[in-house]
């Protein structure tokens, strides 16, 4: 059965904009949620896009905390959270709040905005395919990941002779000689 582009559409079209605060988030990180508001559609359930302090404490995450550049990460992260779950529509971020933010967040939070394209927060069909396709291929890296890692216990299980029994037993950390007292 084909279902036109233009069914598609209006069967995932949110039919009222959804309004989005961004805050600190009390532990270090920020959050950007739905607010439950007179004109926002309620979706029944409650939508966070997070950003952790962990990980912004993390050397490889290329941003600094309340940074110009970590609002737009985060952004970006809340369209493409939307996006994935197929809620085609327009996003009213910031609406409803940005109380959790310092004085220079918020500046910053403001430069991120005007620095995102125009119609950046109004999710199509279009936008909501590549954004799903994006997930999908992170998830096969990640996939892709383990599979090596599993290759490379397989391998080392074999060099050593081990049995099925051991091989099953053997650990990533036993593979890598992580496990070994000597260390």
């Amino acid at each position: 059965m084909q279902i036109p582009v233009s069914t598609l559409e209006k069967f995932f079209r949110v039919p009222a904009p959804i309004d989005v605060s961004v805050d600190a988030d009390g532990w270090g990180g920020y959050v950007a949620q739905v607010m439950p508001t007179i004109s926002s559609t309620d979706l029944g359930v409650e939508v966070a896009v997070k950003i952790f302090e962990f990980e912004l404490e993390d050397e490889d995450y290329p941003f600094t905390s309340g940074s110009e550049e970590m609002f737009c990460d985060l952004l970006t992260r809340v369209r493409d959270a939307f996006a994935n779950l197929m809620l085609l529509g327009t996003l009213n971020v910031g609406y409803g709040g940005m109380y959790g933010l310092d004085k220079e967040d918020a500046k910053n939070f403001n430069a991120a905005m005007d620095s995102l394209p125009e119609g950046f927060f109004d999710i199509d069909l279009e936008k909501a395919i590549a954004a799903r396709q994006e997930m999908l291929k992170k998830d096969q890296q990640v996939v892709g990941g383990v599979q090596a890692i599993l290759d490379v216990m397989n391998q080392e299980a074999m060099r050593r002779g081990y049995t099925k029994e051991q091989r099953e037993k053997m650990t990533i950390g036993d593979a890598f000689g992580l496990d070994d007292p000597k260390e």
